[in-house]
């Protein structure tokens, strides 16, 4: 909205004819990387080599264009550029650069069955289009300030979150759910990481994983707490909610670690017939190596 309210500003207030055109523009690439984390990077990139596609399209119009006479002659003279446009367009790392001199050469040059071409025209139209793309750039970098970083740890946050409500039972404890969910944030977290500053979340991907594993532990906990009642495994699951309701730290971590080996220990000395202790131990065992890999080992006490 600013930036097409400025690029229409702009156009009454100097009466510039093409001032539509460029409001136009700034509408549609505002919206075009909207989806993007970052929009202003995605249209810096467009926004320079449209700069660049517009003496490709002066060459053409205004040089080799009038020259030419029929069809086999035009198609023979747009074939390099085409070409190796397209050839670009294939590779994923330059397409931001290929689809804006596909776009600008294309839409400047309005091939018709009638050649034509003005100067003024072909200044103003371009003029406008680079103006609407700037004006959308400039709103973007106001305006849009959440980049990829944010929306990095946004999603890390939401995973903490639903581990805790999974650990206090809010949580349904589906394991096809859980495995789906925090797949699908992976998926999300991953580019966003790799446009994300290098030291701003250098285990990012690896949190999200960790909180995986995490979670199958914990629902293999909660299914047997609803089996049957086990001193201590409610305890354990409390503690595991407040390490991730808040921001895990050394005193959380000593607690949450302490009561997973008085669970286990208390477990193995149990002397009744329990056919749940080996799924018990083995997932008190996985949450134990996931959350603690430094930690020493377990050692059960004597006596």
């Amino acid at each position: 909205m600013a930036a097409v309210l400025g690029c229409c500003a702009f156009w009454i207030a100097t009466r510039w004819p093409q001032g539509s055109t460029a409001a136009m523009m700034a509408a549609v690439f505002s919206s075009f990387y909207a989806t993007q984390d970052d929009p202003g990077v995605a249209l810096a990139t467009f926004m320079r080599w449209t700069i660049v596609s517009v003496p490709i399209t002066g060459l053409y119009l205004f040089l080799i264009l009038p020259r030419l006479s029929d069809f086999p002659m035009l198609l023979l003279a747009l074939s390099p550029f085409y070409l190796v446009v397209g050839y670009l367009q294939g590779d994923a790392r330059q397409l931001p650069r290929a689809m804006p001199l596909i776009l600008g050469v294309t839409g400047a040059l309005a091939l018709q069955e009638t050649f034509s071409a003005d100067f003024e025209s072909f200044i103003n139209g371009n003029m406008a289009q680079i103006a609407g793309i700037g004006a959308a750039l400039m709103a973007t970098r106001i305006f849009r300030t959440l980049g990829a970083d944010f929306s990095a740890r946004r999603i890390l946050r939401l995973g903490r979150r639903d581990l805790a409500a999974l650990a206090e039972g809010r949580l349904a404890a589906d394991r096809t759910a859980w495995i789906s969910l925090m797949l699908d944030r992976l998926g999300l977290i991953a580019p966003r990481l790799a446009m994300a500053a290098p030291d701003a979340h250098p285990s990012g991907a690896d949190d999200s994983m960790l909180d995986l594993r995490v979670g199958l532990n914990v629902i293999f906990l909660r299914q047997i707490e609803s089996e049957r009642a086990v001193p201590g495994l409610r305890a354990a699951l409390e503690a595991l909610a407040q390490a991730y309701r808040g921001q895990r730290s050394a005193a959380s971590d000593s607690v949450l670690l302490a009561r997973i080996d008085a669970l286990i220990t208390a477990v193995c000395r149990s002397d009744a017939d329990q056919d749940h202790a080996p799924r018990l131990i083995a997932a008190l065992a996985g949450l134990r190596r996931t959350l603690f890999p430094a930690a020493p080992a377990f050692v059960m006490e004597t006596g």
